[in-house]
């Protein structure tokens, strides 16, 4: 008898345990609202609304502190929830945390409008979502409250021979980002009556490790085409100079854009564009 009535009271309390986990919310961050074009998203004007909050194609403006986010989360789940907050961060950089929000089942929450209260640099960076970012809900499933995307900011403008001392972030690589890396984006045109250029980068302690890459494709605000196609790369172990040539002698004067990523380290780093005539390339 009791072998019969064992494993019906198992059976029982699994039914009842599983019952019970479908009954809960889910929330995710990874779930576009109607009017969006992501779930969370950056732009260059704070008039985005709760229904209309789409990507701009130039990029974001860098060097300046112009930068409005946008963040939503939805609950998939069958039942409501309640006192549930949204993060997001930039390069592993928290920019905002916003709530308690309340979701019903199938229901978005979220912020529209948020300024950014630092200048930020221009290149390739990652924005990571993250919904119920406190952990005050308990949810069906825990491990999908993320969502990320790297979106590109408008390059800083270097003036030949005048190097630049600059934090070293981003880091190339952090939570959501790849396939392409984060970096710091340079720009420089060259002249006919210079013979050699080159993006140059050195780092500030000795040991941290930056690598150094040449573009000729004018960004825009997807991570395909800006910062992504590469003509050249420099990755020099740490502590030493990386720099990209380029060669006046077969390529015509041109803008060209140059990345800085800090591949390992947390030191900081020297950037110049270098402008040099024929037969010589100065130290940077």
């Amino acid at each position: 008898m009791n072998r019969q009535i064992v494993p019906l009271v198992a059976a029982a309390l699994t039914l009842s345990l599983g019952t019970q986990a479908r009954a809960l919310p889910d929330l995710v961050a990874d779930n576009t609202p109607p009017g969006w074009s992501f779930p969370s998203l950056p732009r260059s004007s704070g008039d985005a609304t709760a229904v209309n909050c789409v990507l701009q194609a130039p990029p974001l403006p860098g060097e300046s502190s112009n930068t409005w986010f946008n963040g939503t989360m939805r609950n998939i789940g069958p039942n409501s929830a309640t006192g549930a907050f949204l993060a997001l961060y930039l390069n592993d950089v928290l920019r905002t945390i916003q709530g308690p929000y309340n979701l019903a089942s199938n229901a978005y929450n979220g912020f529209i409008n948020y300024p950014s209260s630092v200048i930020l640099k221009g290149g390739r960076h990652t924005l990571l979502s993250v919904a119920d970012a406190l952990g005050g809900v308990s949810e069906t499933n825990e491990s999908n409250n993320t969502w990320a995307r790297q979106y590109i900011w408008s390059p800083m403008t270097l003036t030949p021979n005048s190097p630049v001392a600059r934090s070293g972030d981003p880091n190339k690589f952090t939570i959501g980002s790849g396939p392409w890396m984060n970096l710091e984006g340079f720009v420089g045109e060259t002249i006919i009556n210079q013979w050699w250029y080159a993006f140059a980068a050195i780092c500030t302690d000795g040991t941290t490790d930056f690598d150094v890459t040449l573009h000729t494709e004018v960004p825009s605000n997807v991570p395909q085409a800006g910062f992504a196609a590469r003509t050249a790369f420099s990755a020099a172990s740490g502590g030493h100079l990386d720099a990209v040539i380029i060669d006046k002698n077969h390529a015509l004067p041109f803008t060209y854009y140059g990345g800085v990523a800090r591949h390992s380290g947390s030191g900081d780093k020297v950037v110049q564009f270098e402008a040099s005539p024929p037969g010589v390339i100065a130290g940077v």
